[in-house]
């Protein structure tokens, strides 16, 4: 094994060490935050599946169906809830009034359209218009939104903590 020659150092070693030493201080740090903050984070995801389930329906859903998922170091929630043929608007209302009654607030409505392209038929376009609801309860929030022609509604729920906020 050569050493090292501190003073004449090529262009290629330098960049070499600063490379291997960003990669061991990343590794470090997200390492050492993921091993700190476990606890926290077990006890957050635990708290949004807890919030998920007792979410109010103010329409039955005939199927429920959720996972937790995680992105780096933060849980978050997806949802499926199929409903009985519901008016796609109507549940979005419904569900506003539901959740403002548990001390939901309004971020943002919203309704648009999206085109989606059967893979078998090229030429086809579907407009379906998609409707939903952004709300905000302390450091929760949750978008719920409903496709026509469809009979399920899209729950997603996140907690902005302070990991989020650090873009883990």
């Amino acid at each position: 094994m050569e050493k090292i020659d501190w003073k004449n150092l090529s262009y290629d070693d330098f960049t070499g060490f600063v490379a291997v030493t960003a990669i061991l201080l990343f590794v470090l740090y997200f390492g050492g935050l993921w091993y700190t903050t476990y606890d926290y984070r077990i006890q957050m995801r635990d708290q949004m599946v807890e919030m998920y389930q007792q979410l109010p329906n103010p329409i039955p859903p005939i199927e429920d169906d959720y996972g937790v998922h995680q992105r780096w170091l933060v849980f978050y929630i997806d949802g499926v809830k199929v409903l009985n043929k519901p008016q796609p608007e109507n549940v979005i209302n419904e569900y506003k009034k539901a959740l403002e009654k548990e001390g939901w607030a309004t971020e943002r409505e919203y309704e648009h359209v999206r085109n989606d392209k059967n893979k078998n038929e090229h030429v086809r376009n579907d407009k379906n218009k998609i409707y939903g609801i952004n709300m905000r309860k302390d450091e929760f929030i949750l978008t719920v939104s409903a496709r026509e022609n469809r009979d399920s509604i899209n729950i997603h729920l996140i907690k902005r903590d302070w990991i989020y906020n650090k873009g883990f």
